[in-house]
């Protein structure tokens, strides 16, 4: 399953979308297509549950069949996203630092306004 989510990968265009239905019962082949999906480079963007209008015999007659389907929509990444993500989040954390410099320094001084020591 890799295998063939890594050839999507491949030939998709940087920011175009892929959507995976899938219909099972069993957890771990679920896990296995959002791991491999994730391990190739595709974000999961969204999961949603596909309502099956025309039940089939087995859905109707067993308890364990599957009544709903679940579609997996990804996109590839195109980098300026992330790109500019990690810019901002430098930018934030560089003015996050500069404020609790400049508070520390502003409380500490009044602090020692407020209580007579000068040290």
């Amino acid at each position: 399953m890799r295998e063939c989510f890594k050839e999507c990968y491949r030939v998709l265009k940087p920011g175009r979308w892929m959507t995976v239905e899938f219909s099972g019962t069993r957890a771990a082949v679920w896990n296995c297509i959002q791991t491999a999906l994730s391990d190739v480079g595709f974000v999961v963007a969204n999961v949603s549950i596909l309502e099956k209008s025309h039940k089939g015999y087995r859905a109707v007659t067993t308890p364990t069949a599957v009544k709903q389907d679940l579609v997996i929509s990804a996109y590839k990444p195109n980098g300026g996203f992330e790109d500019r993500f990690d810019v901002e989040r430098r930018q934030r954390t560089e003015s996050g630092i500069s404020f609790a410099r400049t508070s520390g320094t502003f409380l500490s001084s009044k602090s020692r306004e407020t209580t007579g020591y000068n040290s």
